[in-house]
Order: C-alpha cells, then structure tokens, then sequence
C-alpha cells in the first residue's frame, strides 16, 4: 500500500514523481507493519510507470517507520531530494533526507539529529521546509522534541550539495 504524501512533483516534461511510504507488513517476521519509502515516477496519466525504488534493504531493527512528507526538484528535474522522519524500535527518531537521480538511482541517504539532541530523548525531528539555497545546497527548517530537555524547539540548517551541514 502507498500512504498519501504531502507534495507531488509535475516535472517539465509532464510526468509527476511521488516519494510516498510504501506499507510492508512483516518485514522480520514481526506482528507488526513498517513503512519505507517508495519513489515512484509516472506519465501525466499515471497509466505508466516509468520507474519505482524500493529504497530500503532489509532492517536490522525491529519496527523501522520511514515517513516522508515531501520531494523537491533541483537541477531543472534531473534530481530530487526527498525529506521525511524515521523512527524505530530503539526509539530513535532523525529526520531523514535522501537525493536520487532522474531515473531512480539513489545518489546519498542521510540521517540527521539537530543540535546538542541525543537520540535516545527524541520525540520528534521533522524537517517542515526543504529549499535550493541560491548559493547551492539546501536549507532545511523543522522542529524537534527533546524529552530530555522537555521542550520544542525548531531548527534550521544548511547542507551542501552531497547532504554535509556547512560549515563543518
């Protein structure tokens, strides 16, 4: 099953790409569901699929939840950058961005815990906003719950072009 996604891309030539979270009961012989992302790439009448990614293996934890809440062109189409939360078992929560080609190839994948937040105090870590910076690279706002700390605070952060915060 594919759950409904915030944002579908029209590219310029007519088709849209999608990046929803695709339902896989049992994935480890577990009772319970998970939910991976699934980029999906279809003509202006999603009567054809040009291209869909599975984009996980399977997990090495128990209860993986991958949701992505939007994808963004760069490059006149010819990438997209998708943004969402992950959370799992071990109750660890990052906000997730992840880069593919035009054809599907997964270009880099990368996790994110903003701040001085430990992982293990987490209780949530969205990316809200995605944007190209003029400059290159991306500019990225959200929010965090840090239980540790009991409290809600946004962030915003700058990536290079390979997902590197700058500077540093």
């Amino acid at each position: 099953w594919l759950f409904p996604v915030r944002k579908v891309h029209e590219r310029l030539d007519g088709d849209f790409v999608i990046a929803p979270s695709l339902l896989v009961p049992q994935v480890i012989g577990t009772r319970d569901w998970n939910f991976f992302s699934h980029p999906v790439r279809a003509n202006a009448n999603f009567d054809t699929i040009r291209w869909e990614r599975k984009m996980y293996n399977k997990p090495d934890y128990l209860y993986p939840y991958q949701n992505y809440k939007e994808i963004i062109s760069i490059k006149h189409d010819s990438e997209y950058i998708v943004s969402g939360d992950e959370s799992d078992s071990l109750r660890t929560d990052a906000f997730i961005l992840y880069k593919i080609s035009s054809n599907g190839d997964s270009i880099w994948y990368k996790k994110y815990i903003p701040g001085d937040a430990k992982p293990q105090d987490l209780g949530i870590n969205l990316p809200n906003m995605i944007a190209p910076s003029p400059r290159g690279g991306l500019v990225i706002a959200g929010e965090v719950g840090d239980w540790r700390n009991r409290k809600f605070r946004s962030f915003l952060m700058y990536i290079d072009d390979d997902g590197c915060l700058i500077p540093g």
